[in-house]
């Protein structure tokens, strides 16, 4: 996770014109603009995953909707409506987070590790 953050730091905020650029690469196929786009944005996924890491659900699972929500706001993004991207993708993640949040309201965090040590006072052969 350490590495995450500081990778996320490393790379330059785009300018307006390097990242309209990289959207119209993007929109001709270009991969490498995605990859571009994706890495030079992962500090606002940092920023704001930090702002709802006391409601009841990890960092790790914050920053992994975080990502997912940044390549969705890449995906959707019209380079022509004269929007920040910025601004667009901000939104998009935190309206991700905030549902992350409302999702495990109330709800005690489940481990995706089955219990084994309950398991083993139990006689499962009746289930095979």
């Amino acid at each position: 996770m350490n590495m995450y953050m500081k990778m996320a730091g490393a790379f330059p905020v785009l300018r307006d014109d390097e990242e309209k650029a990289l959207f119209i690469a993007r929109s001709n196929g270009d991969e490498n603009a995605l990859q571009q786009l994706l890495a030079s944005n992962l500090r606002y996924v940092v920023q704001l995953s930090g702002e709802y890491s006391d409601k009841g659900i990890t960092l790790e699972d914050l920053i992994l909707n975080g990502n997912n929500a940044l390549l969705e706001a890449i995906n959707t993004f019209d380079h022509n409506s004269g929007e920040s991207f910025r601004e667009f993708a901000l939104i998009v993640i935190k309206k991700a987070m905030e549902n992350s949040v409302k999702e495990h309201e109330g709800k005690d965090y489940v481990s995706i590790e089955p219990p084994f040590a309950e398991w083993e006072d139990q006689d499962l052969t009746e289930f095979v």
